[in-house]
């Protein structure tokens, strides 16, 4: 048995690499200093929740192939996943969200908020990112001529102090889960 498969590392992005060079640059009057660091803040915490699912995906490395922030084309258009776990029996894919506070799936409406205490926002829904990326996944295979492989998905929360909250249907974001929870999930893959 290989140990250590994780195939392709995730490295740190190049957006933050030209934040960490633009924002030393910027005159403190540049009017849209505020919105440069915001998008920098967001980008970190993304960054950073990342780093933290790999923490807790090394350990299935023993078993199975592992390959990080990958990017394909289907018909012209880039896609993006940030983990895939590859087994015998299929590919998973592991998206990483990196909330704090609490996090609202409104099943009924199709709807992700989150509430930080000051404010609550809205986001794309992580469900159905993780099915278009799968959905990306099996046409990239398809023209490619790969054999029909099962693709699961995980939406894992990286912040383990993220509340996560359901108003409708639990069974609906079945798929979504805490970090360390990925290991209680391995049995399925």
């Amino acid at each position: 048995m290989i140990t250590n498969k994780v195939m392709k590392k995730r490295t740190k992005p190049l957006i933050l690499k030209k934040y960490k060079a633009l924002l030393p640059r910027l005159h403190p009057n540049f009017p849209r200093l505020a919105d440069v660091r915001h998008e920098d803040n967001k980008s970190k915490k993304g960054y950073e929740g990342e780093l933290e699912v790999d923490y807790h995906l090394e350990p299935l490395s023993r078993e199975y192939t592992i390959l990080q922030d990958v990017c394909l084309q289907v018909q012209g258009k880039t896609f993006q996943m940030h983990n895939l776990v590859i087994t015998q029996q299929a590919i998973n894919i592991v998206d990483v969200k990196n909330y704090n506070g609490t996090i609202i799936f409104d099943t009924p409406l199709d709807q992700f908020t989150r509430d930080d205490g000051a404010v609550e926002t809205g986001f794309s829904h992580p469900i159905t990112q993780v099915q278009l990326q799968k959905s990306n996944l099996q046409q990239w295979l398809l023209e490619r001529n790969f054999p029909n492989i099962p693709i699961n998905y995980f939406i894992a929360i990286s912040d383990p102090s993220t509340i996560i909250k359901v108003e409708g249907d639990k069974e609906k974001i079945a798929e979504v889960s805490g970090t360390e929870q990925i290991f209680l999930k391995k049995l399925s893959m």
